[in-house]
């Protein structure tokens, strides 16, 4: 089963998000993308500021949730290629054919990639014009619009790629399989990737309502349609995954 080795050419997501890293650049870059809106506040002079006020929570949202993503990423791969694996016995295909029904599955048109990466641009865009800043913190600002950019992009990047992951297993499931119905424990590995992408779409939800949920927000478009997004996609996964 060479091709599930092969990641890099299944996604960009998977080239640039979910490929496993060394634990000290993951360290270094997680730290230094943390310190970014304290530099920021504290090239505009806000530096106490924002600590005095609590804006402190704010401006770590995009940082925290996108680190987040990159170290669950890697975690979600490896379970996925388990699903492969438990289910590669019960298959009844060559290892060829298999790797291949895989590999197809698996690809990703990067043109899609990229449509839901600037789709989710397009709404932090947005999301970021709609904040207002005093006029002296220029820092401060264009932080903000970057960073919020970013984030909405790798949020949609992340719902489409873990939506398409569904592909792969239901792409198994067409082929002919030998199964025993007293068997269950081929499929445990299905459930558990299941219920693991819930879990961690809940968690990043938890995260990002600590860091920034105010009263005033439920009143911003933009509130309820990334956390609409976030909520509802974990339920359709799951039931697509154990349907199949």
């Amino acid at each position: 089963m060479n091709n599930m080795n092969n990641k890099e050419d299944v996604s960009i997501f998977d080239r640039l998000i979910s490929k496993k890293r060394p634990v000290w650049v993951t360290l270094v870059v997680s730290l230094l993308f943390l310190l970014l809106p304290f530099a920021a506040a504290y090239l505009d002079g806000a530096l106490g500021n924002i600590f005095k006020e609590g804006q402190w929570r704010v401006f770590l949202l995009a940082p925290v949730i996108i680190i987040y993503i990159w170290m669950v990423s890697p975690i979600m791969t490896r379970m996925a290629e388990n699903v492969f694996i438990t289910l590669r016995p019960l298959v009844q295909l060559d290892d060829e054919d298999f790797d291949r029904i895989i590999y197809e599955a698996s690809r990703l048109n990067p043109l899609h990639e990229w449509l839901a990466f600037g789709f989710g641009l397009v709404l932090g865009i947005a999301a970021s014009l709609a904040s207002e800043f005093d006029a002296d913190l220029t820092w401060l600002r264009i932080y903000w619009f970057l960073a919020t950019a970013l984030l909405y992009g790798i949020l949609a990047w992340t719902i489409y790629v873990a939506v398409a992951s569904t592909r792969v297993t239901a792409a198994l499931h067409r082929q002919p399989m030998r199964i025993d119905i007293l068997a269950l424990t081929p499929f445990e590995a299905i459930g558990r990737q299941s219920l693991v992408l819930a879990l961690v779409f809940l968690g990043g939800i938890t995260l990002s309502l600590l860091l920034s949920f105010q009263l005033e927000n439920l009143t911003t478009p933009e509130f309820w349609i990334i956390y609409v997004l976030l909520i509802t996609t974990p339920s359709p996964i799951r039931a697509k995954k154990l349907a199949h």
